[in-house]
């Protein structure tokens, strides 16, 4: 994951479930409105989620802060068990599966300057590259761009397609 420009994949390293953390208001996906507590669950490098729902990437890490308080046990919101159902949804998806893009959720214009997708109807692609490393991005057959931290908007239409056509600046971009 890239934060501020520079390569921070370690961010939350020193963190590990069960720990309670403090969290600065403003901060956090949904954004925090004052500051609270809560437990870390799931701990993956530059991103976090915590049992409450509070996802969290490198951007706030500046917010975060341990209480020096462990949790063996802890329960886990509905709204955090729906986020990692809705990554494992993103996960599934294969090179050929369609999907639907929501406005503002993908990045679009292979190239140096993606910008996000505004389009009210959304976009209606192809999944034609998935980083097979840890299976965070994925690339579409036209060139949008999107990451698992934006699952919410990505929806799999069920189709498959084992033969499609790749955009001709997708193809030299990626040198397919």
């Amino acid at each position: 994951m890239c934060c501020l420009g520079y390569n921070n994949p370690n961010a939350f390293d020193f963190l590990k479930p069960g720990d309670e953390i403090r969290l600065r208001k403003g901060i956090g996906m949904p954004e925090i409105e004052a500051e609270t507590t809560d437990i870390v669950h799931v701990v993956n490098g530059g991103s976090l989620l915590t049992a409450g729902g509070i996802r969290l990437n490198c951007h706030d890490l500046y917010g975060v802060g341990p209480t020096g308080n462990h949790f063996p046990a802890y329960t886990v919101s509905f709204a955090a068990q729906a986020i990692l159902d809705g990554q494992d949804a993103f996960r599934a998806l294969r090179v050929g599966d369609e999907i639907h893009i929501e406005d503002g959720y993908g990045m679009g214009t292979v190239g140096d300057s993606w910008e996000l997708i505004d389009d009210p109807e959304g976009i209606t692609d192809i999944v034609a590259i998935i980083d097979e490393e840890d299976h965070t991005e994925l690339v579409t057959a036209k060139g949008v761009l999107v990451y698992l931290r934006a699952w919410e908007g990505v929806k799999a239409t069920g189709r498959h397609f084992d033969t499609f056509d790749i955009n001709s600046e997708v193809r030299e971009y990626f040198d397919l």
